[in-house]
């Protein structure tokens, strides 16, 4: 047949439910007004390409189905709107192919009974939902001045893989069965989740309006250089792997379910953020800073791939190990949990204080940044050195191992206590004194090999502080190998030798009371934590010496 043109309205004349089909063979039909405007159709199906001469708008009661093309007639662009009432719209191809729409809008349910592309000068605006037809799950490629979903994508049969060229507004969920990509900015009006086997959002902002986000991706989430502005919570993660690059905001939650890795500098802001997976960098250039008022890592940091650097602004909750490249800054308290956890790093930077179940491994300089309480229920190891100059550290630990320089070092331990050298090794640079020493111990051998550096250091200790401690600490106290009380010394107990000196100079160990003022007195500031053992001493007891052998 040739082509069919249609230049009056098509209605039905009320009385009853009446179709029609329209099937021009080789040639086209074509609308130059509107169909069912005075009387819907009950349905209308077109087995040929539709063209339509002018502004159109198609009315139905029930299903819509269009087995060829839909294009203007190539005289101008113009728009049409397609409402199918409780039916549903039927694309089986291509829409705006050879002469483009102005817009469109579906007021009704789309189904695609085939891959399908829509083309646009305009808006193209879906207020019903978007499925696959029964027999398939096809694609859908849209592109448009800006594309509005205001209702759910995929939510009875998923389609296949959505591409969107263009802005989008999203008021519902958006189901695929494969992958979704979206090259401009998207828009939330609700909250929103996006489920599929991969997702690219390729440089858009996306601007969440306070609702919540969900990235459901069984495969791969490309977040590349994304903003993400007035997200409320983020949740990422459908088993597969996120690759994050850039700058991710939210006003509340993030919570990573998904294996992550760095393909750039990547800074997560948000109330609180965690990762139930590993986080790793694809090359050691690249390093993450977060800001949130708590941090939990559930798995490793950098086990496969170190990070370039980590920073930590917030509670800090570390239930793997961590390895950086560079330097691993932390500004508020480390909770450690999950086991032995170990920190390799170039320098760990620590604002608050580290407390563990188990043992604490630091492969790297630790730096104290303020007064820091370390606590472990096992041992602390201090694999290369400590410094906090002009800081006070206090150490509860079994055992300790390390070469710590601070200005005040009050430890107590369970075990086996201490081996390294107190005020630094003598390469390290550090405090020029330990201003206070303060030692409780109740293992039975309680202090082992340390070694005292440094000319220039003097080391003062309260070696008449045992009649503070519990008695139970003062037996074993007085067993050990490092005895800095007369009492010890009056019940015939002797320094052992394990004690080392450098140079050949006595270190003097004198009572509070003997002290410089200056020296005697820590900082006057309120960061000075107290334990309620160390209390100052009243003796006038002169200095004890200890000479070396």
């Amino acid at each position: 047949m040739n082509k069919q043109t249609y230049n009056g309205t098509i209605d039905a004349d009320g009385t009853g439910d009446y179709s029609l089909t329209l099937d021009s063979g080789m040639g086209d039909i074509l609308f130059n007004a509107d169909v069912g405007s005075n009387g819907p159709l009950s349905t209308l199906t077109l087995y040929t390409d539709l063209q339509i001469g002018n502004d159109i708008t198609i009315t139905t009661t029930g299903d819509q189905t269009y087995r060829g093309a839909i294009d203007t007639d190539g005289t101008d662009n113009y728009s049409l709107i397609l409402d199918s009432g409780t039916g549903n719209v039927i694309f089986s191809t291509y829409v705006g192919d050879n002469n483009i729409l102005s817009a469109l809008t579906i007021n009704g349910d789309l189904t695609l009974d085939d891959d399908v592309s829509v083309i646009t000068e305009g808006e193209q605006n879906y207020y019903g939902t978007i499925n696959s037809g029964a027999t398939g799950e096809y694609d859908l490629e849209l592109v448009g001045s800006k594309i509005v979903f205001h209702d759910d994508v995929g939510d009875s049969n998923p389609i296949g893989n959505l591409i969107v060229h263009n802005p989008i507004d999203l008021y519902g969920d958006v189901t695929t069965k494969y992958d979704q990509a979206y090259y401009d900015a998207i828009v939330l009006y609700g909250d929103t989740i996006l489920t599929g086997r991969s997702l690219t959002l390729a440089e858009p902002t996306i601007t969440g309006h306070n609702h919540d986000l969900s990235l459901i991706f069984s495969d791969d989430t490309l977040i590349n250089g994304v903003d993400l502005v007035g997200i409320k919570n983020l949740t990422v993660g459908g088993g597969g792997s996120t690759r994050i690059a850039g700058n991710v905001v939210t006003n509340g939650r993030q919570t990573y379910n998904d294996l992550i890795q760095l393909i750039d500098d990547v800074v997560l802001s948000g109330t609180d953020i965690l990762f139930n997976q590993t986080v790793d960098a694809a090359t050691t250039d690249y390093g993450l800073k977060i800001k949130s008022d708590s941090t939990t890592f559930n798995r490793a940091v950098g086990s496969n791939t170190k990070l370039a650097d980590l920073t930590v602004r917030g509670t800090a909750h570390i239930g793997g190990d961590i390895n950086t490249t560079g330097d691993q800054t932390y500004y508020n308290t480390v909770h450690m949990f999950n086991g032995d956890r170990v920190l390799t790093g170039n320098t760990i930077s620590l604002y608050d204080d580290v407390y563990s179940s188990d043992s604490q491994t630091y492969n790297g300089l630790v730096n104290l940044l303020n007064d820091i309480n370390m606590k472990a229920g096992d041992d602390i190891l201090f694999n290369n050195s400590l410094s906090g100059i002009d800081k006070t550290l206090m150490l509860f630990a079994d055992d300790v191992t390390g070469d710590l320089a601070v200005n005040q070092l009050f430890l107590e331990t369970n075990a086996a206590g201490l081996t390294g050298a107190i005020g630094g090794s003598s390469g390290q640079s550090g405090a020029d004194k330990i201003l206070l020493l303060n030692l409780i111990g109740s293992g039975t051998h309680f202090f082992d090999g340390i070694d005292l550096y440094n000319t220039a250091r003097s080391i003062y200790g309260y070696y008449n502080f045992l009649p503070y401690i519990p008695e139970t600490y003062r037996k074993h106290f007085c067993s050990g190998l490092l005895m800095l009380t007369p009492e010890c010394m009056n019940m015939g107990v002797s320094t052992v030798s394990t004690i080392t000196l450098k140079p050949d100079t006595p270190v003097t160990l004198v009572p509070r009371s003997v002290a410089t003022q200056q020296e005697q007195q820590p900082k006057a500031t309120a960061a000075v934590k107290q334990h309620p053992y160390w209390q100052p001493s009243q003796s006038t007891q002169q200095p004890m010496v200890l000479q070396p052998d």
